[in-house]
């Protein structure tokens, strides 16, 4: 589902941009500052409603307007969809748009434009908390699972409410009992789809692995969110007192956990910062090819300042799997020499080339 057309108007000091990118590879580059990664952003928000820089409007907003608005066509299908948004600092307006129909949910987006980002921010994935694990693992069930979404969103309202009578203090079973009978559904259906999807990524991951970090002992495991020998429902039962003194639920769906070991220990203790950051390529690469091989589509890869992540042979090495993934890529660099280098093995007729000045993307035309 490559994107064909991308219209940036006022996004940070970006003030009109016009790309028709390549449906394999995308070269942007440009000094620091220039608004490089920028253009990333503009993709990430088309596809998924918010910024992976910021949860408020207002910075996203260069700064002498007073709105933002992206534009973007792509293909899926076999059929050309349109993709409009607008973001005003005024009041923190939002309105985004689908084939010329509002929509006011983020995952609609999603849906559409499935996108997997590798930057800076990524590397956290191995000594973040659970929640960036999960939600890196939901990102795949959510695409490929079409009752993910509604199984969630059930889970979610019923442990609300558990959370919300836990905190008024002692209460009688029949109040919250109806609330726990409809977590444990959702939560089994969840538990369900996440470990079908975890045993085709686990698949992935070992062969992915082996060429990016050979590494012995890495081992990875799905911990759902309670006892491995127990019912949730056992495990509510069981800790109800527990959890009417904190005044939350302890153990449930929104504790799942992807966790990632190495001869036993955990892997941000085990492993130096470099091979960090080779595993979470690795987890990046296997997901994208999971989801490819489990939807038939190919997702977007935006891929912000390359060289200084990883060296010339591990560049190398991430262009090669990509490349056999087929998504489209997107991918940031001060020098466009560096990305040439990585990247050396891809016809020139699948490269786009933009680059970024003072604010102005200028699309470089190559010659014959």
């Amino acid at each position: 589902m490559p994107l064909q057309r991308i219209s940036i108007n006022n996004l940070r000091n970006l003030g009109s941009a016009n790309l028709n990118p390549s449906s394999r590879l995308n070269f942007i580059y440009g000094a620091n500052g220039s608004g490089k990664t920028s253009v990333l952003e503009a993709i990430y928000l088309l596809g998924s409603g918010r910024s992976f820089r910021s949860h408020k409007i207002k910075p996203l907003i260069k700064h002498d307007s007073a709105s933002l608005t992206l534009y973007a066509e792509h293909t899926s299908n076999n059929s050309i969809h349109k993709i409009g948004l607008e973001r005003s600092g005024a009041n923190n307006a939002s309105r985004t748009k689908v084939d010329g129909r509002v929509v006011n949910s983020a995952s609609s987006l999603a849906s559409l434009l499935p996108t997997l980002m590798i930057d800076a921010h990524s590397f956290s994935l191995i000594e973040g908390s659970p929640k960036e694990r999960r939600s890196f693992l939901d990102w795949l069930v959510f695409h490929v699972k079409h009752g993910f979404h509604d199984a969630w969103k059930g889970y979610s309202k019923a442990l609300k409410q558990r959370n919300s009578l836990l905190r008024r203090g002692r209460i009688e079973g029949f109040e919250i009992r109806p609330w726990e009978l409809e977590m444990c559904d959702k939560a089994h259906q969840l538990e369900a789809m996440r470990l079908e999807c975890f045993k085709y990524l686990k698949q992935n991951l070992e062969a992915v692995i082996s060429d990016f970090v050979p590494l012995e002992g890495v081992s990875f495991e799905l911990y759902k969110g309670w006892d491995r020998d127990k019912t949730l429902e056992q495990q509510l039962d069981l800790g109800r007192e527990r959890d009417y003194k904190l005044g939350y639920t302890w153990y449930g769906s929104q504790k799942a956990d992807l966790k990632i070991k190495v001869s036993g220990h955990a892997a941000d203790q085990a492993l130096s910062r470099g091979q960090q950051k080779l595993l979470v390529c690795a987890l990046k690469i296997a997901i994208g090819k999971t989801y490819s091989e489990l939807s038939g589509r190919q997702c977007i890869y935006l891929v912000d300042d390359l060289p200084a992540e990883l060296d010339s042979g591990n560049q190398k090495r991430l262009a090669s799997w990509l490349n056999v993934i087929g998504a489209q890529v997107f991918v940031t660099a001060i020098e466009l020499e560096s990305l040439s280098l990585a990247w050396k093995e891809t016809e020139r007729d699948k490269i786009a080339m933009f680059h970024v000045k003072h604010g102005n993307v200028e699309q470089i035309k190559q010659e014959p």
